[in-house]
C-alpha cells in the first residue's frame, strides 16, 4: 500500500499514470472517494459519517476538522476507506493525494502498519504561484480562507506545526505557508512511524527514469517491461507557472518570519534560505 506526502500541484495525477503504465496488477488512483457499497457500509456511513459530503470522500473538507479535532469520524472514514483497498485485492496500491497529510494519515498508518510513503515534492514557489491561479477569491477573506480550508490545515489548526506571522498574507505567502506546513507534517509523520519506508521524489524528476527505477526498487515493486513507459507532463492550470519578482519579495517578508531551524529541517529547501537572508 503506497500513498503520497505531498501539497498537491506536484505531478500527483501523473504519478498515478506512472504506476498504471508500468507496474502489472497495480490499481493506482488519484484521490479515491469512499462510496458505501452494500448494506453494511450504508448503515456504517448512516450510523458514524452522518456529516460526509463529496470533500470528506476524499479526505478534504470536514475531514479536516474532524482530525485536528480528534473526532472519530476520521477513524471511521479511513476504516471504511481500507476495507475498499483490501476488497480491491491488488498486487500494488497507489493513492496519491494531498489529504494523507492533511486529515488521513495518522488513521491509514493505522490500518496499514507497513504502507510506504512517496514524499513528492515541488520547488514551493511553483506550488504556490500554481495554487494562487486557481483560488481567485479576495486574499484573506472568508471565500478565499474556506477554499484553502476545504483542501488544507486551516491556518488556525491546533494541530497545525507551523503558525502563519501575524499580519495581512498574500495568496502567495498563504500557500507558501501550506508548503512549509506540508513538509513539516511529513517530518512530524516519519517520526512518529520511524518503520515506514519512504521515497523522496522530486515533481521535476516524474520524467528521470533512472529516479523513477530507484522509486520502484525501492518498494521492490517488479517491473514486467523492459522500460519504464513515461507519461507525459500534465498541467490542468490555464495559466503557466512564472515566479517574478514580486513573488520574491512576498515569499522573502514570510521566510524571515520563521525561525531559521525550522526552514534548515526542511528536506528540500529550494533556496528558501538564501532567499530569507537575501
Amino acid at each position: 500500500m503506497l500513498f503520497t506526502a505531498t501539497t498537491g500541484r506536484t505531478g500527483t495525477t501523473s504519478l498515478v499514470e506512472l504506476f498504471n503504465r508500468n507496474v502489472a496488477g497495480c490499481i493506482a488512483e488519484h484521490e479515491a472517494q469512499f462510496r458505501p457499497q452494500g448494506l453494511y457500509e450504508r448503515l456504517y456511513r448512516a450510523i458514524h459519517l452522518r456529516d460526509m459530503g463529496g470533500l470528506e470522500k476524499r479526505g478534504f473538507g470536514n475531514a479536516l476538522k474532524w482530525y485536528d479535532r480528534d473526532d472519530p469520524a476520521v477513524v471511521h472514514l479511513a476504516r471504511m476507506r481500507a476495507r475498499r483497498i483490501r476488497k480491491l485485492a491488488c498486487r500494488v496500491y497507489l493513492e496519491s493525494s494531498h489529504a494523507f497529510l492533511s486529515s488521513l494519515g495518522e488513521a491509514m498508518a493505522g490500518e496499514f502498519p507497513e504502507l510506504g510513503l512517496i514524499h513528492l515534492v515541488r520547488d514551493p514557489l511553483e506550488v504556490a504561484v500554481s495554487y494562487c491561479h486557481r483560488n481567485a477569491h479576495p486574499v484573506g477573506g472568508p471565500a478565499f480562507l474556506r477554499a484553502l480550508g476545504n483542501w488544507h490545515p486551516h491556518p488556525d489548526s491546533r494541530k497545525n506545526c507551523l503558525r502563519p506571522p501575524e499580519g495581512r498574507l498574500t495568496c502567495l505567502q498563504y500557500y507558501l505557508w501550506v508548503w512549509l506546513e506540508a513538509e513539516l507534517r511529513f517530518l512530524r509523520f516519519i517520526e512518529r512511524h520511524p518503520a515506514i519506508r519512504h521515497f523522496q521524489l522530486e515533481t521535476r524528476e516524474l520524467n528521470d527514469p533512472d529516479r523513477i527505477a530507484a522509486l520502484f526498487g525501492h518498494f521492490r515493486i517488479h517491473l514486467e517491461a523492459g522500460r519504464i513507459d513515461l507519461p507525459p507532463v500534465q498541467n490542468r492550470n490555464r495559466r503557466e507557472t512564472q515566479i517574478n519578482d514580486q513573488h520574491l519579495t512576498e515569499a522573502r517578508w514570510l521566510l524571515r518570519r520563521i525561525e531559521p531551524e525550522v526552514l534548515n529541517r526542511l528536506p528540500c529547501r529550494y533556496g528558501l534560505i538564501e532567499l530569507a537572508t537575501a
